[in-house]
């Protein structure tokens, strides 16, 4: 019942103050970012039926495909998407994956990042498209391509209308239920996203992580990474931004361990 652009920042704070991936004095392990596999390898299986499946019956047209209240139906079932999401995702894990006994944690450990892998690389593949097409039909609408578009898609698609509403101190209203409920949206995104995004970076770079290559530095911000991030929400958009932080702060872990675990060995 509480928008993701109020919930979701309280819920990151209290993350950031409380997880002990944040606040540990200890560096991270791979111990530390294990997921159980059943739930790791759910997560795509959940995404496909508690989010995509219900996103495109919502989207279907009425009333040439779905009636009016059929379609008000499909919207009210996509609302509580991440329940679902959730729900399948242990569906999964209870039905279809099957109980795994690993000789050693090690061997256990062996297997996650590969999985998580393949997790992301999942989530990108959703996420990506969809910045993409939307940033690229914007750009052809109000930019580079107008003459294609009717004056009325123009103004609609143009990347300020898109991307950026109306400044909540002013004195604009909106001129029907439809825009006021677009700018909504467009403050739920933006601030949710900007919350998620600095979460992503503090979970990076909140503590050092040593990388393969025996630089300490890798929890560093600097004009480099600024600009390095910048890029990728350009390219990716900030929730995959954010995705791509933190593969990159399981891929740096478990890279150390492996320095550790190959110099214990020698």
């Amino acid at each position: 019942m509480v928008g993701l652009a109020v919930i979701g920042p309280v819920y990151l704070t209290l993350y950031l103050f409380t997880s002990p991936l944040i606040t540990s004095a200890k560096a991270l392990t791979p111990l530390d970012l294990a997921i159980p596999e059943g739930l790791l390898t759910g997560i795509p299986f959940g995404t496909i039926i508690g989010f995509i499946l219900p996103t495109i019956l919502m989207s279907l047209p009425a009333p040439s495909v779905l009636s009016v209240s059929s379609k008000i139906t499909a919207i009210l079932v996509w609302q509580p998407f991440p329940l679902w999401v959730t729900v399948y995702t242990f569906i999964w894990k209870a039905v279809f994956w099957p109980t795994i006994e690993y000789k050693s944690q090690a061997d256990a450990l062996a297997n996650q990042l590969p999985l998580l892998r393949h997790v992301y690389k999942f989530a990108l593949a959703v996420s990506v498209p969809a910045h993409l097409a939307t940033v690229t039909l914007s750009l052809a609408a109000g930019v580079f391509c107008p003459g294609m578009f009717t004056e009325f898609a123009q103004r609609e698609l143009n990347p300020l209308s898109v991307f950026v509403p109306p400044s909540p101190f002013s004195d604009t209203k909106a001129a029907s239920v439809a825009e006021g409920a677009r700018w909504f949206l467009q403050y739920d995104y933006s601030i949710f996203s900007t919350a998620f995004l600095l979460w992503a970076l503090a979970s990076r770079y909140a503590k050092p992580v040593v990388s393969a290559n025996k630089n300490s530095d890798s929890n560093s911000i600097g004009i480099g990474t600024v600009f390095n991030v910048v890029a990728r929400v350009a390219l990716l958009g900030p929730f995959a931004t954010a995705l791509t932080l933190i593969w990159d702060r399981d891929e740096a872990v478990f890279a150390a361990a492996s320095v550790t675990s190959e110099k214990k060995t020698a």
